[in-house]
């Protein structure tokens, strides 16, 4: 085995590259309740865009829309959120009419720290945390309901 492939990041080999995204995207920011999938999606696509000899990125509203296969108004929104979360600070282009510079500051890898830069999301975080609780109650009963079930407990 090449030495290339000892330590990839992916369980397979691709021959178009791979863009890396913070795992704490998906589980600390998820729970902003500004932050949806597609928010997500498009933030993993802005940062296949990333340019490191210019330190941000820098597509138009149309490729985005093209590549997510959705409308460019769809686009403008999804960048309004996730410029809310700060997961990315939007300056216009200074060259482009049509684009954006898309930067990407450090992010926040714990829901404590999301709580801190966004105290008002307290009471929203909460309610998560009682709705996790009641989603594990129920796969815990559910486990058991099969449990019974497999060993004849629901017979007449």
């Amino acid at each position: 085995m090449s030495e290339q492939y000892e330590n990839k990041a992916l369980p397979f080999e691709v021959e178009r590259g791979w863009t890396a995204v913070p795992n704490a995207v998906y589980t600390v920011y998820m729970k902003h309740p500004a932050m949806n999938a597609p928010a997500a999606v498009l933030y993993g696509l802005l940062l296949k865009y990333y340019n490191a000899k210019y330190d941000y990125a820098f597509p138009t509203r149309e490729d985005l829309a093209i590549e997510m296969g959705v409308s460019t108004r769809t686009i403008s929104t999804l960048i309004g959120k996730l410029s809310e979360v700060d997961l990315i600070i939007v300056e216009k282009s200074a060259i482009q009419n049509n684009s954006n510079n898309y930067f990407f500051p450090p992010i926040c890898e714990t829901i404590e720290e999301l709580e801190e830069k966004f105290p008002e999301i307290s009471e929203h975080l909460r309610k998560l945390e009682d709705r996790e609780e009641a989603i594990r109650s129920d796969a815990e009963a559910d486990k058991r309901r099969l449990k019974s079930a497999r060993k004849g407990g629901n017979s007449p």
